[in-house]
């Protein structure tokens, strides 16, 4: 009998005890590094969400109107404001992104921040990206000991060109009746003219670049007096009875087509309204200091006249609002074209009135200062 005795090494070979303990470990070790990507993954999603927060916040307090601290200067602290050139001011609004993103956890000296600002006539826009590399613990294993956590941002804020014309009612009841406002007995006169200049105040106050808002102020009683210079561009004959113009008196009638429209034809001829006293010191047509001021962006050439104006007679709301709504109609540019070619008016601007608009560039407001009651 021959016995076939198998070698150790045979037996080794063909024995598989324990041979899942090889594919368990191999596989706790792919999972072990899964999670700890997972961990990569997720503390590189928390700091990108973190930066954004921070430069979203950078960008919009830098991107604010009313944001001088990057544009404006003062070196020699003199109280002049130096100028300063497009690449000062760039690097002035990435620092004050970069002050505003300082309160996160992000060192600047480990940002990388690129700033950029555009500014137009009525808009200021601030492009802002920013980046840095966070150091990794478990994908530093498979070769990567680096995530870049990148984001951008942006901001615009704009403003519209408005146009303001405001009726403000002189008559006779603006002074014979009183109004108490907070314990303070006063005129309606006296009320009105104080609500209207913090109406004015708090408008052009808004006007942070100071080229988007315009005024004019239309005060009226039985009827509107224009000044010389507005009177220069309306063909106007002397009136019924009267062989030359009356003289700082400039007032005319409307047909009632004209009540259908915002138009004023200044090239049509009008009758200049017969001058009489009605009674007292108060004539037909509002005497001067109490005649439109034509569209300014000088708020106080607008309180000033506020200030001075005084009561008349009658009230002709219709008349007071047709002027107002005229202010703002295109067909009154040729009036302002002519005063300002003359000097005669502060605005040293073309083409206002501006053309009615549908996409929000320009909004044409009238405001109406009155008792209510039409005589």
């Amino acid at each position: 009998m021959v016995l076939n005795k198998e070698s150790s090494l045979s037996r080794f070979q063909r024995h598989e005890g324990g041979g899942i303990l090889m594919f368990v470990l191999v596989l706790f070790l792919l999972m072990a590094l899964s999670i700890g990507m997972a961990v990569d993954f997720m503390r590189h999603e928390m700091a990108r969400a973190d930066l954004q927060n921070a430069l979203d916040r950078g960008t919009l307090a830098a991107a604010s109107l009313s944001q001088t601290a990057a544009i404006e200067i003062d070196e020699d602290g003199d109280g002049t404001w130096d100028t300063l050139t497009d690449a000062e001011i760039e690097a002035n609004y990435e620092n004050l992104v970069a002050e505003y993103m300082a309160s996160r956890s992000v060192y600047r000296d480990r940002l990388d921040l690129d700033v950029t600002w555009t500014e137009d006539t009525n808009a200021k826009t601030i492009r802002a990206s920013a980046s840095y590399d966070l150091p990794t613990s478990f994908l530093q294993l498979i070769g990567k000991s680096r995530l870049t956590v990148q984001v951008d941002s942006f901001a615009r804020q704009g403003f519209n060109d408005v146009e303001l014309a405001m009726a403000f009612d002189i008559s006779g009841s603006m002074v014979n009746n009183n109004v108490t406002v907070e314990g303070v007995e006063r005129t309606r006169l006296e009320q009105a003219k104080i609500d209207a200049k913090a109406f004015v105040d708090d408008v052009f106050a808004r006007d942070t670049l100071g080229d988007q808002i315009t005024m004019s102020l239309v005060p009226y009683s039985s009827k509107v007096s224009i000044p010389k210079g507005m009177a220069d561009a309306f063909t106007i004959n002397p009136a019924p009875g009267a062989t030359v113009l009356y003289e700082d008196f400039y007032c005319f009638d409307f047909d009632v087509a004209d009540y259908t429209t915002t138009e004023m034809d200044t090239t049509i001829a009008r009758e200049q309204f017969p001058l009489f006293k009605i009674n007292n010191d108060h004539w037909t047509c509002p005497k001067a200091g109490n005649e439109i001021v034509p569209i300014t962006r000088n708020k106080e050439k607008i309180t000033d006249a506020i200030d001075a104006l005084t009561r008349e007679n009658w009230t002709s709301v219709y008349e007071g609002v047709k002027w107002a709504a005229a202010m703002l109609d295109p067909s009154m540019r040729a009036a302002q074209d002519e005063m300002r070619l003359a000097g005669l008016t502060d605005l040293n601007v073309a083409a206002l009135p501006r053309d009615y608009s549908n996409t929000g560039e320009v909004i044409k407001v009238m405001v109406v200062m009155t008792d209510g009651r039409n005589t």
